[in-house]
């Protein structure tokens, strides 16, 4: 009796532990979102992502992103070892689908784009953006890159755009493009988890009150540019990885 009461216990206290060590759930308190990612994966330090890009954008002259958080495989042995996530917010009044897709097929938004891109030329090339595809049922937009990186290689990167009722948040998946195809079943595992809070859900017949007159009024241009130029250089953080080496905790 005593032996089955001892393992019950430890079962008792033993599950939870396994369970979160299972699958590691982010949540954004500020911004309302949160979603789960599979087990193996980790965050990367907010302050590691940070003093990279300030590093990037003073070498390069371009704008400093600030990427809200971002993840890799525990097992990596350096920092932004592909494969690996990084989310951006983008604090916007999010308008209707049709305003978002005249942005994007707008002349300004491509020149836009390519100013930005031409900065980094140094690391990336033959960068190409697939048309975004809109899933209307799901709230999200989604776009594919590819580019060759420096030293590294076919790069190959997913686009995830959520829309929220006062902003989108974004989440940059990337990989070698070798290695594609088997990371986006987790790609796509960790975008079906993503979830707003209640109440801060995207509202078509909302968002229609925040479409302007003009495409190019507002923040809604330089948001969406924003968007894509930082999903882009999300793809060329690997390109440091060797640079950036994880310190062991101790």
């Amino acid at each position: 009796m005593k032996k089955i009461l001892t393992t019950i216990l430890f079962c008792f206290f033993l599950l939870p532990t396994m369970a979160s060590a299972e699958s590691l759930d982010y949540t954004n308190q500020q911004n309302h979102y949160s979603f789960t990612l599979p087990s193996g994966w980790v965050e990367i330090p907010k302050s590691t992502i940070d003093d990279l890009f300030r590093q990037l954008a003073d070498q390069t002259g371009g704008q400093f992103i600030d990427y809200a958080a971002g993840f890799q495989l525990e097992d990596a042995q350096n920092y932004f070892q592909y494969p690996y996530i990084l989310v951006q917010e983008h604090k916007i009044n999010t308008p209707s689908y049709s305003q978002i897709t005249q942005e994007f097929e707008s002349d300004k938004f491509s020149e836009g784009v390519d100013k930005e891109i031409d900065k980094y030329s140094e690391f990336m090339t033959n960068a190409t953006l697939q048309d975004p595809f809109v899933d209307k049922e799901r709230n999200i937009i989604f776009m594919n890159l590819e580019m060759d990186v420096a030293n590294v290689g076919k790069v190959k990167g997913l686009l995830a755009m959520f829309l929220g009722k006062s902003g989108i948040t974004q989440l940059n998946f990337s990989s070698v493009k070798s290695e594609y195809s088997e990371n986006l079943s987790i790609f796509n595992q960790i975008i079906d988890s993503f979830s707003y809070e209640q109440g801060y859900e995207y509202n078509e017949q909302e968002a229609k009150k925040n479409d302007s007159p003009s495409i190019f009024e507002g923040v809604a241009e330089k948001g969406i540019i924003g968007a894509i130029t930082g999903g882009l250089i999300a793809l060329i953080f690997g390109l440091f990885s060797k640079s950036k080496k994880k310190k062991e905790e101790k």
